[in-house]
């Protein structure tokens, strides 16, 4: 199966991917209208793209393919647009947000307006991978399922879905993942297969029963604060600090920021800090005393105490791997 790309403003960007090869690579793209940098893996029926980069104009993308497929895209920073060209599936991801859909055929114009800054995880699978993920109990894929039986194309919601700290958390496992070789591969199978259960049941019944009221004025407000912790978590702003920049009051930053992510703000610092704790054990040789006051402990106790707590190892453990 190949899905071909191509722009006539980026001409650097035609290309064709194909779900039958293997291979990794990244690479760093600078030139007029764009800069930043991709990083691909293709294996097993599995295509992972990671982008971050940076837009001074719309990029507009024309993208055929005739072969099933199934995409997972999760637009971390940015926006995205899909128009098909004759009787299609139009869809809209915007920043934040995520989306499932299954494509028996692509034949139509992606957009990612601009002037932006983009970063994404954009995760292709063959659909013989995913009848091998679920055998004949295609019923799992909710109501995609009738969309691969009619063979017609079909979104997980009409509408893209703000990404939760549940998928955020296996998203940042794909990112960072600290493996290679077979050793990567598997691990991220196994993530992969991780985030697709996640995104299927962020639109089970029983998920929407217990729906996020929040408007989507606001869901951008609280993914900016987000944002703002993730990037200050060494010299945190007080929960007033962060109202005032959210244009909101305390308490309903704290009501609608835990709405949304299962865990209230000053819980997502904590969460920023052992992330950050966690890449810094697996891609420096920094001592956990270290990298404990690096992330606001004093006392490397109370920091493995608040790692294992996160993780539920200890992080010593992360270096004997």
């Amino acid at each position: 199966m190949q899905i071909h790309l191509k722009s006539e403003d980026f001409q650097e960007l035609v290309q064709v991917k194909s779900l039958n090869d293997t291979f990794e690579a990244e690479h760093h793209v600078a030139f007029p209208g764009m800069k930043g940098k991709m990083r691909k893996s293709n294996f097993d029926g599995i295509i992972v793209e990671q982008r971050e980069v940076s837009l001074n104009k719309d990029l507009i993308i024309d993208v055929k393919q005739q072969a099933p497929v199934f995409k997972m895209q999760f637009e971390l920073d940015g926006h995205s647009i899909y128009k098909a060209n004759s009787s299609g599936l139009d869809v809209e991801i915007r920043k934040g947000h995520h989306n499932l859909f299954f494509l028996p055929e692509v034949n139509g114009l992606l957009k990612y307006p601009g002037p932006l800054n983009r970063k994404t995880l954009e995760i292709y699978l063959t659909l013989d991978f995913v009848e091998q993920l679920f055998g004949d109990q295609l019923e799992a894929l909710r109501v995609l399922e009738k969309g691969i039986y009619c063979n017609q194309p079909v979104r997980m919601s009409n509408k893209s879905i703000p990404i939760s700290m549940e998928l955020h958390h296996v998203i940042r496992d794909i990112l960072h993942c600290p493996f290679t070789g077979a050793m990567r591969k598997a691990y991220m199978k196994a993530k992969i297969t991780e985030l697709l259960i996640l995104q299927l049941d962020s639109c089970t019944p029983c998920t929407n029963q217990n729906k996020v009221n929040v408007s989507s004025h606001d869901v951008e407000k609280y993914h900016y604060i987000k944002e703002v912790i993730e990037q200050n978590f060494q010299t945190p702003y007080s929960i007033n600090e962060l109202s005032k920049l959210a244009g909101m009051c305390a308490t309903k930053l704290k009501t609608g920021f835990k709405e949304l992510f299962r865990v209230s703000p000053s819980e997502y610092l904590v969460i920023s800090r052992m992330n950050f704790a966690h890449l810094q054990l697996t891609s420096t040789n920094k001592s956990i005393a270290a990298i404990s006051e690096e992330v606001g402990f004093k006392n490397p106790q109370h920091f493995t105490v608040a790692f294992k707590k996160r993780f539920g190892y200890l992080p010593s453990s992360v270096r004997k791997k």
